[in-house]
């Protein structure tokens, strides 16, 4: 006895390109905020422990407050 195979459209493909396409699209939307934001915070968390191992601040925010309570300190 012989089977035949019925013609069958397979969407196996198209289902993996439209998959992608839209895998992409919203990887590019969520990564583009979201990424710059983790960068952001990674940024400032690096900068804070290297202040913390140095012993001195490396953002010049820091330094201005640091040489203003100087200030203060030697007029008082």
């Amino acid at each position: 006895m012989r089977y035949r195979r019925e013609p069958t459209t397979d969407h196996f493909w198209s289902g993996f390109v439209v998959g992608a396409a839209l895998g992409g699209v919203v990887g590019v939307v969520l990564a583009t905020e979201l990424g710059r934001r983790a960068h952001e915070r990674l940024e400032t968390a690096v900068v804070d422990v290297r202040s913390r191992l140095n012993g001195v601040a490396e953002t010049p925010d820091l330094e201005v407050e640091e040489a203003e309570e100087a200030e203060e300190e030697s007029s008082s």
